[in-house]
């Protein structure tokens, strides 16, 4: 039974406490006096016995000084058969974020109870209601406990009381306790960590949810360190304070990779940590590729190029590739000058190139790595290749005595023959890496065969592929022939040339007339001529007679 004082002459707020709470059962809730024209009263509430928190959910209603919207105050608890005596707790400390011990003293006043069967201790978080559900019970020796299981940084109502087979005892007053801070059991939300420059990687975050700080949250906490793959990183710290969300981590290392931890701190320490790798912004090699190296005199039409990696350290960024600028500066061992630039590229893991060039030249190549950022220095070798291939194929007719074919044995005899094995060997020499060039006098190099039926065909069969063609007709004035393909005047043959203007109609009677009409001159002469021959011999007759 308990006494309650009350300012209005109302016992509504009690029931509908206990409406609110359907697990409640009250006996009987009687006014026990008030006086005319008075707003105080006196209520007593009676229970059928206590065997829950009927008493514990009166204590926390009134706690506050009221009862609903009534201003109440409680008087007094008094029980039959079960312990009248609350205890006290003594002892209320947290240990632990997650734990609160507690001593209280012994009840030994169990007004003609049985035998004290224990405690039950009843808590809840701060602005929440005591539930059923949330207590533990202990034997009554020793008068302690332990509350596990907690939430970290939190406020909680604590009471105990004394039980019976008869039921429970009167609540104690109630111990307020707050559990220990802890680390934040979160990262700090949405991180952010982003390369900004070459020097510098910004790192951003949005506030803690409070339900994870678990405490007072102190600021944030920024550690980075070059990841160079050594087990032991050396830290560097930024600290900010809690209503700063990013920090900007400078004088950092061209192209490095930094691993970033960011965490929420409160006075336990960093919390739970979020970690991530960024690599700060690469600049341009610093230096070009080692050991560049270009062939000389291995072949005809390719110069194959090899290099080293960049010098440790001075890559500088990400390594894209290589670049490889080629220029023919020498061509059948006479500069040449405004010549087609080539690039090439080779992918970051290859040290090794094959240019296709011209042959019996010298090139000018230049080798540099390049990153995202640009590219870096050259390196300038020079490679040579060799004046003729290995083999060269043959596209012929066979026109005697300049050019014929020994049926017996398939080989070319006539003036050309000895001419162009020779002028072959002289010309393009020995290579050191295939030595002499042959001839292949029975295929065009297309799997054709080399001998043509005519000069037409030959004609038609001239083409990229390294062969000889002859006997092609020309002179002496020639030096290209189709403007892309290198003619050499090797035979003259002496020539008559006959020109004959083109008749018409007619043409035959009037150059008779012409002639005739041209003869008239010499016909008046000779008869001029014989008249004064007959005058001369006349008188030198007349004279002698």
């Amino acid at each position: 039974m308990s006494g309650i004082k009350e300012r209005f002459i109302t016992d509504a707020p009690v029931k509908d406490l206990y409406k609110k709470r359907k697990e409640f059962k009250v006996v009987d809730v009687k006014v026990l006096e008030f006086r005319q024209g008075s707003v105080i009263s006196s209520f007593n509430v009676s229970y059928p016995g206590v065997d829950g928190l009927q008493i514990v959910a009166l204590q926390e209603e009134i706690a506050g000084g009221s009862l609903g919207n009534t201003p109440a105050d409680l008087l007094s608890i008094t029980t039959k058969n079960v312990p009248a005596e609350a205890p006290v707790i003594l002892e209320s400390n947290s240990t632990t974020s997650t734990t609160i011990d507690l001593k209280w003293s012994n009840v030994t006043q169990l007004n003609s109870a049985p035998e004290l069967l224990g405690y039950v201790i009843v808590y809840k978080e701060k602005n929440k209601k005591f539930q059923g559900d949330i207590m533990k019970s202990v034997s009554p020796t020793p008068p302690e406990a332990v509350l596990k299981e907690l939430k970290k940084f939190t406020n909680y109502t604590i009471r105990v009381y004394a039980f019976t087979k008869n039921g429970n005892g009167v609540p104690s007053e109630a111990a307020h306790v707050r559990t220990q801070e802890d680390v934040p059991s979160e990262p700090p939300p949405n991180t952010v960590i982003k390369s900004a420059s070459t020097s510098t990687i910004g790192v951003s975050w949005e506030p803690m949810n409070q339900a994870y700080v678990h405490g007072i949250l102190l600021g944030y906490e920024v550690r980075y360190a070059k990841d160079d793959g050594s087990p032991q990183l050396t830290w560097k710290t930024k600290k900010r304070d809690a209503d700063i969300h990013e920090v900007v981590l400078r004088d950092l290392e061209y192209f490095t990779r930094y691993k970033v931890v960011v965490c929420a701190k409160t006075s336990k320490g960093c919390g739970k940590e979020y970690s991530d790798i960024a690599y700060t912004y690469g600049n341009v090699p610093g230096k070009p590729p080692q050991s560049v190296t270009a062939q000389r005199l291995k072949s005809a039409e390719t110069i194959k190029v090899t290099w080293s990696p960049v010098p440790q350290g001075h890559v500088r960024g990400l390594l894209v590739g290589y670049s490889i600028k080629y220029r023919r500066i020498e061509t059948t061992e006479r500069e040449v000058f405004y010549t087609e630039q080539h690039v090439a590229t080779a992918k970051p893991t290859e040290y090794m190139i094959s240019l296709k060039v011209q042959s019996y030249s010298i090139y000018e190549i230049q080798v540099a790595a390049f990153t995202q950022k640009g590219m870096g220095p050259y390196e300038t070798v020079y490679g040579e290749t060799c004046r003729c291939p290995k083999i060269l194929y043959t596209n012929y007719w066979s026109s005697p005595p300049y050019l014929k074919v020994n049926e017996k044995d398939k080989k070319l005899e006539g003036v050309l023959s000895g001419i162009v094995a020779e002028m072959v060997h002289v010309a393009c020499g020995i290579c050191p890496a295939h030595g002499d060039t042959i001839i292949k006098i029975d295929t065009n190099g297309k799997g054709k065969p080399s001998a043509k039926k005519s000069v037409l065909e030959v004609l038609g069969d001239i083409d990229n592929v390294p062969q000889i063609s002859f006997p092609i007709y020309g002179n002496k004035y020639i030096t290209r022939y189709l403007g892309a393909y290198a003619y050499i005047n090797l035979v003259e043959s002496p020539g008559v040339a006959f020109i004959a203007a083109k008749r018409t109609p007619g043409t035959g009677a009037m150059n008779m007339i012409g002639a005739v009409w041209g003869c008239v001159p010499m016909i008046m002469l000779s008869i001029c001529m014989a008249y004064v021959s007959g005058v001369i011999i006349w008188i030198l007759v007349s004279k002698c007679c």
